[in-house]
């Protein structure tokens, strides 16, 4: 539901917040190889340039490998992953529909099916953006890609970093400038350039494509996937603080009949 207010003679949409969970990033992920990206509920992405030259779950979408080869790789992946081994960092743009090169967006480059936008009335600033992380983590808004803004979230915390059985709970992001109904799940693309991990006791599932060298760069190696936030309402904090005004009022009303 959105609400229209004034400020400085611009109307806005109400704030809405997005609430997800990063330990889905790596426990939940579609298994389904008939369908791309765009259609699978939880799409998931592995990629290494160098060996193997791409590793994916998320379909059959030219990559150049198949099902189980791709799923049974990324299986072997999260398998191999130790206590100080993970995602340390990821992001997600904040974009309007038909940004150009927009991850979010459902054109044939990046067919991900991301079902939030911001309306334009803010552009691809970083007014109206805010986010929240959890335990051990970090949040920012920054400069995701050529004047785009988003959030970046990370930890210095080797042992926080994200990986099968470790859950850092709720992180959540806000917008300002959204059409998005409170009490809906929307599908948000999520990304990473930032893993640790080695080629040692790697996953036995087979058939799979080569393990990934322990020599990584940020240049080579990612992670993409789709993940549901809950979209929730963000208290207006003027009529709060009316409301505890009134409620304030009432019971020292309330004090004055007390013989």
């Amino acid at each position: 539901m959105a609400i229209c207010g004034a400020v400085a003679g611009v109307a806005h949409a109400a704030p809405i917040k997005f609430v997800f969970e990063p330990a889905h990033f790596l426990d939940l992920y579609s298994t389904d190889t008939t369908q791309n990206r765009a259609d699978q509920e939880n799409p998931r992405v592995l990629v290494d340039a160098r060996a193997p030259a791409a590793v994916a779950v998320a379909g059959t979408y030219n990559l150049g490998l198949t099902q189980p080869d791709a799923l049974n790789t990324y299986e072997n992946w999260l398998q191999s992953l130790g206590p100080e081994e993970g995602i340390w960092a990821f992001n997600m743009w904040v974009t309007t529909a038909g940004y150009p090169n927009n991850a979010y967006d459902g054109n044939p480059s990046n067919p991900w099916n991301q079902e939030i936008f911001r309306d334009g009335s803010l552009g691809n600033s970083a007014a109206g953006i805010s986010a929240t992380a959890g335990a051990g983590w970090n949040a920012a808004v920054v400069d995701i890609y050529l004047d785009t803004y988003g959030v970046q979230w990370w930890t210095d915390d080797p042992a926080a970093f994200l990986r099968p059985g470790f859950d850092p709970g709720a992180f959540s992001f806000t917008m300002e400038d959204t059409n998005a109904q409170v009490g809906q799940d929307y599908r948000v693309w999520f990304g990473s350039a930032s893993l640790v991990f080695d080629d040692q006791n790697w996953g036995t599932l087979e058939p799979a494509a080569a393990p990934f060298s322990s020599l990584l760069d940020d240049n080579n190696s990612r992670w993409n996937g789709i993940a549901l936030a809950r979209a929730t309402s963000v208290p207006d904090l003027g009529v709060t603080a009316l409301m505890a005004a009134m409620g304030m009022a009432a019971l020292a009303a309330v004090r004055r009949k007390l013989p």
